[in-house]
């Protein structure tokens, strides 16, 4: 096992709603089925009786920035089987529930809203690299599909870069790699950066006019 989860929520049968940092539940970015595994052990410890929606953030408070790798397959695999997890635990604890009559036949999560807010200016448009030119929220998209297969549906903020912006990044970013390998090219791979750039300053006007 890769990591343990403290936090167990099985004791608060009257939560409905409840938000944590994905870090805390998700173990590091390996896929192996160990993984797997601890992820439904974590989920069955956030399996309060009436939890309804859960809110995870990918935004780490350790570092300063979060990377378009802070989620791809690896994370939708552990998504789903942490709300495998813990759906699985919530039908078990409604068989063991003296209460029970007065709680829905079915277990109560319904709902996953994500945080995702990748700074896309450390982004590596490598050309010969498929998974580098795909746009980082359609792992998300991914998870989504998975986890509607249980029941649970899912969302996640606003994207900072549409998915047409992002082919124009990464046509721009192929380009002025053929320009840097030319030996008549200017040399310079600027223009996705500064795109990029332009990005995150209007994400942060729009977080704060202020700035």
């Amino acid at each position: 096992m890769t990591k343990t989860n403290y936090i167990d929520l099985t004791p608060f049968p009257a939560l409905e709603n409840f938000a944590a940092s994905a870090y805390t539940f998700l173990p590091d970015c390996i896929d192996t089925e160990d993984s797997l595994l601890q992820c439904r052990l974590n989920g069955a410890n956030l399996a309060a009786l009436r939890l309804e929606r859960i809110q995870l953030s990918f935004s780490p408070e350790s570092q300063h920035a979060e990377f378009t790798s802070d989620f791809v397959t690896t994370q939708a695999k552990q998504l789903k089987a942490l709300v495998e997890g813990c759906l699985n635990a919530q039908k078990m604890a409604m068989q063991e529930d003296p209460y029970r009559e007065n709680v829905a036949p079915a277990p109560a999560l319904k709902f996953l809203h994500i945080i995702f807010n990748p700074d896309i200016r450390y982004h590596s448009f490598e050309e010969e690299e498929r998974e580098a030119q795909r746009w980082p929220w359609s792992y998300l998209e991914d998870a989504r599909e998975m986890l509607k297969e249980l029941g649970v549906q899912m969302s996640w903020n606003e994207p900072e870069v549409d998915r047409e912006d992002w082919k124009d990044l990464v046509k721009t970013a192929k380009r002025e790699r053929r320009e840097r390998e030319d030996p008549k090219g200017c040399g310079k791979i600027e223009g996705w950066f500064e795109f990029a750039e332009v990005r995150s300053s209007e994400r942060r006007m729009l977080e704060d006019p202020n700035a």
